[in-house]
């Protein structure tokens, strides 16, 4: 199973269970897994693809964390 199906199997079992944070954070990583795959103009990408992909999103996520902390918000 590759870790796009996985990402998909468990935003079901989220919405089932009405995680809402897990469906949002899923969804987000979803997303930007289709904005990469049209931008690289393929179906599918590579587990490894994938776990870089993700790696990226956290980085934006944390770093947006950081700055909104270091403004007072």
């Amino acid at each position: 199973m590759s870790l796009q199906e996985r990402i998909q199997q468990e935003l079901k079992a989220a919405m089932l269970a009405k995680d809402a944070d897990t469906v949002g954070t899923l969804r987000l990583l979803k997303s930007a897994i289709g904005y990469a795959q049209i931008e690289r103009k393929t179906d599918a990408l590579s587990d490894a693809e994938v776990v870089g992909l993700t790696q990226k999103e956290i980085k934006k996520r944390r770093d947006s964390i950081e700055q909104f902390q270091s403004g007072g918000r």
